[in-house]
């Protein structure tokens, strides 16, 4: 369901920080002094945007807010003029980085922010690989957002928390995946076996299994099963 939330200047004098976290975090991110006129918010629950736009009234921003896939599409095909983008990465499939990549590209210069509740370090990080501009932590206050978007209108990145370590996409990682190895990762993704990928490469089994082994150090997987999670996570399969 698409919605349109046009959140009212509400005027008044300042906003009291009697919660030592919000101010923790207004601290951290920065005083803004204006945010994006219009923006989109793709989370999977309708709550949220609600909250979202109820949150953002005092800076008068319009919320564009859409709560699954085919909404998201269709929102994009029709051109809304946003100065940023806040998605629930949930709302993506299987491939979520694959699709997440093609977002980014279809925004372009647009920044892109991510609710990152329930996400392992290790996609934040290929996440911010990526060009996400923004990571919004379960724990961050509704009244800090506004001053995340202030902060990647202005360039910056915002990680949401301390710096994270490389993900499995830099170095000794799947990007440095042989031809050879992705090879089998694709077969394996298929459900062959060692033998018949053996077959069709022309190699021993016992060549597959050192392949698969090697896929595995280099992704961090602890079998062929998660190497599959792994990969579809990172959009190479």
């Amino acid at each position: 369901m698409l919605n349109l939330r046009t959140a009212p200047n509400t005027g008044g004098g300042p906003a009291h920080k009697n919660d030592l976290e919000e101010e923790t975090w207004a601290k951290e991110a920065g005083a803004p002094s204006t945010v994006p006129t219009q923006i989109l918010v793709a989370h999977r629950e309708q709550f949220a945007i609600d909250a979202l736009a109820q949150e953002l009234a005092a800076q008068a921003t319009a919320v564009l807010g859409v709560t699954n896939p085919a909404d998201l599409q269709t929102c994009l095909a029709r051109g809304p003029q946003i100065s940023a983008a806040i998605v629930d990465f949930r709302l993506f499939s299987a491939s979520g980085l694959d699709q997440l990549r093609k977002l980014l590209a279809r925004l372009g210069d647009v920044p892109v922010i991510l609710f990152a509740s329930g996400l392992e370090a290790r996609v934040i990080a290929l996440a911010l690989q990526a060009g996400v501009r923004g990571i919004i932590p379960a724990t961050m206050p509704l009244k800090a957002i506004s001053s995340v978007l202030y902060l990647v209108q202005l360039g910056q990145v915002f990680t949401g928390g301390p710096p994270l370590k490389n993900a499995p996409g830099d170095g000794q990682s799947s990007r440095s995946l042989t031809d050879e190895e992705y090879g089998v990762l694709r077969r394996v993704a298929l459900g062959d076996t060692n033998k018949q990928i053996a077959g069709e490469f022309g190699v021993t089994e016992v060549r597959v299994k050192m392949l698969m082994r090697a896929i595995c150090r280099k992704i961090e997987a602890r079998n062929r099963a998660h190497a599959c999670v792994i990969a579809r996570e990172q959009g190479l399969l």
